[in-house]
């Protein structure tokens, strides 16, 4: 008896831990028709921007946009550091991403053109290696040089590399395992893996997590200990073939298949957590590449896309499981069992035993022929042949293994089977399907082996062998399933559990449901039902209101509303023994006493409502919220609450009201704490929400057919926050870098500033708001399509761009201001200026020169001085004192006119004064001269 109750306990346990549901998957796959899905390798940089390397080149992708980066035809390996700086291979060589003096992002060849098809590479603190099919590349990022290791007779081909504790191993097809130092190879220790092939190692703090081309897993701590990690699921991981690893944290590692999808296990003990393949919402099963980002979440690349798989975000799907049919409407869980209502019925989760089926072949003689040759008698005639049969045996009794299928060896080294000269060879004797391939016929193989005739002379016969099929089923782990609920064929649009009972709601009536049966309490139509520990009231589509009362475990009929005839959609408690019930326009209240509604009281809502009301009461006070926004009940009426503005959707549950604004999800009432609940703004396209166990967890269907379970109370470790940063500058055609100083003109002063926080988990929720401070003299709105900020046109002077962001937890970003300084025109600049003033001081000193002899030439070139000094006034003060209106500008020159006419008086008056001034002192010169020179003649005679 005890070993039973254990037994009981143990499949119980194991019933609660598999209805957890899957993993929260997000799914990506760039629309443009030039990208290619196929993907050899992913890598992550310091602002959490993710590089894909395909066929097509490099991918980049922020959470919302895809760019390709232009460079060098097909891109197999990336590599990312600490630093941000990208290493790339590929069939034209290996180099490294950078950008150009505009911002630009490009590919960088660091090898010769003669170095191609570079398929794998890793990055140690002081160099980068990268390999071919021949060679070993090690570039030194110290020195910027590079050096080769060419393969030889005793290693054969390069067929992979992997880094541990900071030095580069390599793979090689005949020799096992080197390790790489100082140009050359020596033979590697790796604890008894020295002759296998090591497919992927990835590090953990001070732990690797290694796979070999046997489908096992190893943990390799410091010094080299190598410890086998035993899979609980490894026959699954055999049959479907290990191709990739990656270490989450200290409790859970990803192992990547080639036909199984993903297997998550706990690398401590081996145990499975989850398998994630096309069953649980996986697109395809074919794993080509995996990458775990900064926030603990896997990335894998499959024939559709790329996946993301978030372990530790409290979403969990449950609409991945086989058996569930039609739209989904609601949900809930009754006695540790799910229950899900669609537009075709009831469903409950089920565990069921899951087997997948190894189809292969195997040779069987199946017969000896002996052949008995004519022998010519003594008349010359042939006698005839009798062939002689022996009886056929069974075929002797074969184990089933799993035999790997011939295209796996090639995929397991990272699809770049296409670049290999050494291909291993399968044995043509053995053949693997996958459960949905074609079953071909069975292929009779004839050998010749010796046999003996009638006259006793050896010849030669064939020997048959028969290849005949072979199953092997293997278990999957935790498989569930949906079943319908008999008797409820129609849709289900409520699940109310009731003392203890579980209810279901719809156009087929209301049923009691225990298990897979149901049971009939009324067989109607029903549009709405509500229920408490006393009544059972289910408002019909023919409007009434149809009650009940449980009695000995029984449903009575009872008259509570037989005389209210009206559309109710929502019903909800009040204080004490309160009801209200809601229609499209009216709100009815009344009071239980004595099993009667007392004094119905009808209260009209204001305003014209499109969609159904509903209610709560919280704090003594009752609630109204429809597509007007949020009411109070006040004085006998309801009054609406203009701070909380008008909900664009809305849900409501047991003392508890979920809405969307424009922004955000939040909720009223009840005992909910908001802990997680601002991760609902992934979605803002919600069909249903309700409560589930104790309220803590809540039931949500999306309007995409999924559906998931939210702890909104779990601890959940909030993401890593990437940083808000600049991704482009556009002035017209031409790209800026925001690394230098930011200078414009103003005549082509149109400038688009474009901004990226990248982030995986609600990009499309996150919302930003910029500030120009010079121009503007406030934030702007917050909205999703701020993160590119266009200004057509911008006036002369310097302004600061300020960006901040909001994710959907609500944290902010904000970026590294920007400076922007926008010039004048040229003839508005201070070394303009002074070249004027230079001018106008050598005009002046020529007419001063030339006063003495060339009067006219003198004058003219005075006039000339004025003006020009008159006109420098002028625009110098028009562009300071300038405005945005013609006609102000206008009455600002003629103002100036007035200020520089006293001024233009002064300044003729006093250079014509020195002319003449001039004109006199050269007179009395002469005057001098020539009484000096007749005093001179005076004195000779």
């Amino acid at each position: 008896m005890r070993s039973f109750f254990f037994i009981a306990l143990l499949l119980c346990s194991a019933q609660l831990f598999g209805q957890t549901g899957n993993y929260f998957l997000s799914h990506y796959a760039p629309e443009d028709e030039r990208f290619d899905n196929v993907c050899f390798d992913m890598a992550q940089d310091g602002h959490g921007i993710l590089y894909f390397a395909t066929k097509g080149g490099v991918l980049q992708f922020d959470g919302r946009l895809w760019n390709l980066i232009s460079g060098d035809g097909a891109v197999y390996t990336l590599h990312a550091e600490s630093s941000g700086q990208i290493f790339w291979g590929g069939a034209n060589g290996y180099g490294k991403i950078s950008e150009d003096q505009n911002g630009v992002k490009k590919t960088i060849r660091l090898s010769d053109k003669a170095v191609t098809d570079v398929f794998q590479s890793v990055v140690t603190k002081d160099n980068a290696y990268f390999i071919n099919d021949t060679s070993i590349f090690v570039y030194s990022k110290l020195s910027n040089t590079t050096s080769v290791i060419n393969s030889s007779r005793v290693t054969g081909s390069f067929s992979g590399i992997f880094e541990l504790f900071g030095n580069a191993y390599v793979n090689t097809e005949q020799g096992g395992i080197f390790k790489i130092g100082n140009d050359r190879l020596t033979k590697a220790k790796l604890g008894g893996l020295e002759n296998s092939e090591i497919i992927f190692a990835s590090q953990n703090e001070n732990a690797y997590l290694i796979g070999t081309s046997d489908n096992r897993v190893f943990k390799c701590s410091d010094k080299l200990r190598i410890k086998e990690i035993v899979l609980s699921s490894q026959e699954y991981a055999k049959a479907s073939v290990v191709v990739s690893g990656r270490w989450i944290n200290n409790g859970l590692a990803a192992i990547g298949t080639l036909r199984g999808g993903v297997i998550f296990i706990n690398p401590a003990t081996g145990e499975t957590q989850e398998i994630v393949n096309y069953n649980t919402g996986l697109p395809d099963n074919e794993i080509f590449c995996m990458m775990n980002d900064q926030n603990q979440n896997l990335w894998i690349a499959h024939d559709y896309g790329f996946t993301r798989i978030a372990p530790y975000v409290p979403l969990h799907s449950f609409s991945h499981y086989e058996g569930l049919q039609g739209n989904l409407l609601c949900a809930r869980t009754f006695q540790h069992q799910v229950y899900v209502g669609t537009s075709l019925g009831l469903f409950t989760l089920q565990k069921v035993e899951r087997y997948d089926e190894i189809i292969y072949y195997v040779n069987v003689p199946v017969k000896e022929v002996k052949k008995i040759t004519p022998k010519k008698t003594k008349g010359g005639k042939n006698t005839k042949v009798v062939k002689a049969k022996e009886p056929e045996k069974e075929a002797p009794a074969v184990e089933t293994p799993v035999i790997t299928p011939p295209v796996a060896e090639s995929k397991k080294k990272g699809f770049f089977h296409f670049l290999r000269k050494n291909k291993t060879k399968t044995p043509p004797t053995t053949e693997t399907t996958t459960p949905d391939a074609e079953v071909k016929e069975p292929v009779i193989e004839e050998k010749e082996k010796p046999s003996v005739v009638a006259d006793n002379k050896p010849t030669k016969t064939k020997q048959l062998f028969k290849r005949e099929k072979r199953i092997q089923r293997i278990l999957r782990s935790a498989q569930f399933v949906y079943k319908k609920v008999e008797g409820i064929d129609a849709k289900v649009s409520q699940l109310l559990e009731v003392n203890g009972k579980l209810l279901s709601v719809g156009l087929s009536g209301v049923h009691e449901v225990s298990g897979t049966q149901a049971k009939p309490v009324l067989e109607e139509p029903v549009r709405f039902a509500f229920a408490n520990k006393k009544f059972l009231l289910t408002s019909t589509y023919d409007d009434e209101i149809r009650s009940w009362s449980l009695v000995n475990n029984k449903w009575e009929r009872v008259s509570l509303f037989d005389n209210l005839n009206d559309q109710i959609n929502y019903i909800f408690d009040g204080n004490e023994d309160e009801l209200w019930l809601c229609s499209s326009d009216k709100v009815y209240h009344t009071k239980i006493a004595d099993g009667d509604a007392k004094n119905i009281e009808t209260i009209t809502l204001p305003g014209k409502n499109i969609n159904a009301s509903v209610g709560l009461t919280t704090n003594g006070q009752a609630w109204i919220v429809n597509s007007n926004g949020f009411f109070l009940y006040k004085n006998n009426n309801f009054v609406k609450v203009d701070t909380l503005g008008i909900p664009k959707s809305y849900f409501a549950g047991e003392k508890v009201v979920w809405y969307r604004d424009l922004h955000h999800w939040s909720s009223i009432g009840g005992a909910a704490k908001e802990k997680n609940l601002q991760l609902l703004n992934i979605f803002s396209d919600l069909r249903f929400i309700t409560a589930d166990e104790g309220k803590e967890k809540l039931w949500l269907i999306t309007s995409n057919n999924e559906l998931y379970k939210f702890n909104e109370d779990s601890n959940y470790k909030k993401q890593i926050s990437y940083p808000l940063f600049v991704k482009s500058i556009r002035n017209g055609n031409r790209n800026l870098s925001d690394k230098l100083k930011i200078l414009i003109d103003e005549r082509e002063s149109s400038l688009t500033v474009e901004v990226v926080k990248p982030d995986y988990v609600g990009a499309q929720s996150i919302e930003y708001r910029y500030w120009l401070r010079g121009l503007h003299k406030e934030w702007s709105e917050w909205s999703g399509n701020n993160n590119i900020v266009d200004f057509p046109y911008l006036p002369t002077g310097t302004y600061t761009l300020m960006v901040q962001s909001k994710d959907v937890f609500g944290v902010l970003n904000e970026m590294k201001p920007l400076v922007l300084q926008v010039k004048p025109p040229y003839w508005q600049r201070t070394w303009f200026y002074a070249l004027e003033f230079g001018i106008f001081a050598l005009l002046v000193l020529l007419s001063l020169r030339l006063s003495s002899k060339y009067l006219l030439v003198s004058r003219i070139l005075s006039l000339l001085t004025i003006i020009l000094l008159i006109q420098f006034i002028q625009t110098a003060a028009s562009a300071t004192f300038s405005s945005k209106s013609p006609v102000i500008d206008f009455i600002i020159q003629v103002f100036i006119a007035f200020l520089i006419l006293p001024v233009e008086g002064y300044l003729r008056k006093l250079m014509f004064k020195s002319s003449g001034n001039s004109s006199g002192i050269r007179q009395l010169i002469k005057k001098n001269k020539e009484e000096r020179k007749k005093k001179k003649e005076k004195t000779a005679s």
